[in-house]
């Protein structure tokens, strides 16, 4: 049982909060509005609905393609309101009782439609007021404190973890008295920490047979030096809610893995999350800390096991700030200081645990802490003559960055949101769109699956049919989408875009179930590159359908499901040869 007990040392680190009563702190509790919901409502009814806009014209030239029979196998690919499984379309999935509410139309987030190209050109369409000051570069942390919500989902967090994570980080730093550099340096560090979060989650899943999501917030708060807790959280999370003899068996796998699989798990996403910082053009602090943000003073901790002054002082303040964080938020400040204290020595090093002496009488800090302008507050803490501004092209590296987090999380999804990104920005150069249009379209598929992150890899990867529940959790991406990339402003004009793939033209779509009326061009695109793209991605379960079959089905959705000009800008476009090939999409350009 030596392996189990290996397993279990690297994987223990959350339920043993369940053993343990929640004790609330007296000192500064936690708003109810810090707490993430169970369910994120979908958009308010009233919003004004978008009016119909005249399919596009068909490109000059159409591809006549031979209909080869597809040979697929494994569990079923879903587009739109199709289920295939073996090359063979099956039942439409139901679509009532689905909200009909369009996403909210209000003021930045919504870019109104024309009723006609032909009547109103696109280029009269108001272009958003965010445009101005992208030309005149935005700050850096302004999208990526937005986007940390999606790093948050990916851990099982409470929305806005990530944030205060940083709050709680620079105001260590201040206190250290880091020199203005430092605290950048630091400052990034903090905000993404998790970048390499979605890395793991399927061999996670695969290890424990549990849900990812869970298991990761559980492990956030074990006490690894305690070998007990470590075996009950292990025992407890095998194949958890599933029948006894599902969970012998995920424990006799657990038993029989490699001792090191659970150091290897964390050292997988702590270096993914050091190259996704390196991508983007951080310092070598920034991407150290991210790399060794799991080591442990004593060199108990995880990936690497330094001891002491070799871990990073970026890294020491980021462990830190993060447990302090995540305790604060269940069981209130003064059990979180209790528990770090309890650690000093340990966990942390001494010196930054001295350091928070005095903040249980800080009461008015906690309650801004859990606030709800924790993203305005972020900004504030930045050092103001280190702000990091990028121009059109360095937000574009953000995305394609979080598009790589996205697709990292299932080895299903291979590389689908670049590739995705890739074909309508081709579609949209057949029908002779804009630079700016065709960024806006490269932007929305980087980004229009990034409410996947929410969703747990037991649904995401799994080998078969889905159930009714596990469909409904499946089709809450697009609406987590919207919440995630609507919060960042220079993404104000796409976020509907991303967020409205699964709709189609007679109204099978979901979430929102809308149909050809609210459905605007770019929306239509987006569609059929989503499509195209997972029917000809080769999946570990089956083989990629060829250009023809795809774009075959493609026909057979034109016109009811799909707008047949897109359908056939898409045909135009797999004529040009530029179609980028299944999981050999170019990776992203340099940094900023």
């Amino acid at each position: 049982m030596s392996r189990v007990s290996a397993r279990v040392r690297s994987v223990a680190a959350a339920a043993s909060r369940a053993c343990r009563p929640a004790m609330r702190a007296s000192v500064a509790p936690i708003p109810p509005a810090a707490r993430r919901p169970t369910r994120i409502p979908l958009p308010p009814e009233g919003a004004r609905k978008l009016v119909p806009i005249a399919p596009t014209p068909a490109p000059q030239t159409m591809a006549t393609r031979a209909r080869k029979r597809w040979t697929g196998s494994g569990a079923c690919d879903m587009i739109g309101n199709r289920w295939w499984r073996d090359g063979r379309r099956a039942v439409p999935h139901a679509t009532a009782g689905r909200s009909r509410e369009p996403p909210p139309s209000g003021s930045h987030r919504h870019c109104p439609v024309p009723v006609s190209e032909n009547a109103v050109p696109v280029s009269s369409v108001p272009t958003p007021q965010i445009a101005h000051e992208e030309a005149d570069r935005i700050p850096l942390s302004q999208v990526l404190g937005a986007l940390s919500h999606a790093l948050d989902l990916t851990e099982g967090q409470p929305w806005g973890h990530a944030a205060r994570t940083c709050l709680i980080g620079m105001r260590i730093g201040e206190s250290l008295g880091l020199d203005p550099d430092t605290r950048s340096q630091l400052y990034y560090s903090l905000l993404m920490k998790d970048a390499g979060c979605s890395s793991n989650a399927h061999a996670t899943t695969e290890f424990f047979g549990t849900d990812d999501q869970a298991l990761k917030a559980g492990l956030k708060f074990a006490d690894w030096t305690d070998p007990l807790r470590l075996k009950l959280f292990a025992l407890r999370s095998a194949a958890l809610g599933q029948g006894v003899g599902a969970r012998v068996r995920q424990l006799l796998h657990m038993a029989r893995a490699d001792e090191g699989t659970g150091r290897e798990l964390i050292r997988i996403r702590c270096d993914r999350g050091a190259e996704i910082c390196q991508s983007l053009g951080f310092p070598r602090a920034t991407v150290e800390a991210v790399r060794c943000l799991d080591e442990q003073w004593d060199g108990r901790g995880a990936a690497r096991g330094l001891v002491g002054d070799e871990i990073p002082l970026l890294s020491r303040i980021a462990l830190l700030a993060q447990t302090l964080e995540v305790f604060a938020a269940r069981d209130g400040a003064a059990r979180a200081l209790e528990v770090v204290r309890g650690r000093a020595g340990r966990w942390f090093d001494p010196d930054l645990v001295a350091v928070l002496r005095g903040w249980e009488g800080d009461h008015g800090w906690w309650g801004e802490l859990y606030g709800s302008d924790v993203l305005s507050r972020l900004s504030a803490v930045e050092p103001e003559d280190r702000i990091i501004r990028v121009d059109a092209e360095g937000v574009d590296r953000v995305a394609e960055s979080f598009a790589q987090v996205v697709d990292a999380k299932s080895p299903f999804t291979g590389r689908h949101s670049t590739r995705v990104a890739l074909l309508a920005r081709g579609i949209g150069e057949v029908l002779g769109l804009g630079p700016v249009e065709l960024r806006d379209l490269y932007r929305a598929g980087l980004l229009h699956d990034i409410g996947k992150l929410g969703i747990s890899n037991r649904i995401l990867d799994k080998n078969g049919p889905l159930t009714p529940l596990e469909r409904k959790q499946v089709e809450r991406h697009p609406v987590l989408t919207w919440t995630i990339v609507g919060q960042v402003e220079v993404f104000a004009g796409i976020a509907r875009k991303a967020a409205v793939h699964h709709e189609r033209l007679d109204g099978t779509g979901y979430p929102w179930g809308y149909g050809a009326a609210e459905l605007g061009r770019d929306d239509r695109i987006l569609a059929v590159a989503d499509i195209y793209e997972a029917l000809t991605a080769t999946r570990p379960y089956r083989a990629g359908m060829p250009p023809e079959r795809a774009l075959s089905i493609l026909r057979e959705m034109e016109g009811v499901a799909l707008d047949s000009g897109m359908v056939r800008a898409m045909e135009a476009f797999e004529e040009t040869g530029a179609v980028p090939e299944p999981g050999l999409a170019p990776e992203p350009g340099p940094p900023p």
